[in-house]
């Protein structure tokens, strides 16, 4: 049996992001946004997944992007090494930045 679902090419992926962030840091002049919120809900992956059913609060659980940010500054500092775990905290980083509007102030 042939697989049918789509992939995620890891390389492509890197390389568009890589251009989102190359954008906003030599088009915009943005190096840092500040961060204005800290805490945000997660949805367990569970039920993230299942559009049929609505999440209860069982569910979710309280994210802290500061705790987020020094997870992966603990990779550019060499203090850990990486793991797909990463991509959790990088994930609520890069959804806090694509919902921000302190790219054009």
């Amino acid at each position: 049996m042939t697989n049918t679902n789509p992939t995620i090419n890891l390389k492509e992926t890197q390389i568009a992001i890589n251009k989102i962030f190359d954008h906003i840091i030599n088009n915009l002049g943005k190096e840092e946004i500040e961060l204005h919120q800290s805490y945000y809900w997660c949805i367990d992956k569970n039920a993230k997944y299942d559009p049929m059913q609505d999440p209860n609060t069982n569910d979710m659980s309280l994210g802290d992007l500061v705790a987020d940010l020094s997870s992966l500054q603990k990779l550019t500092n060499n203090d850990e090494l990486p793991t797909p775990l990463h991509f959790i905290f990088a994930s609520s980083v890069l959804m806090y930045l694509a919902e921000t509007d302190d790219f054009y102030k």
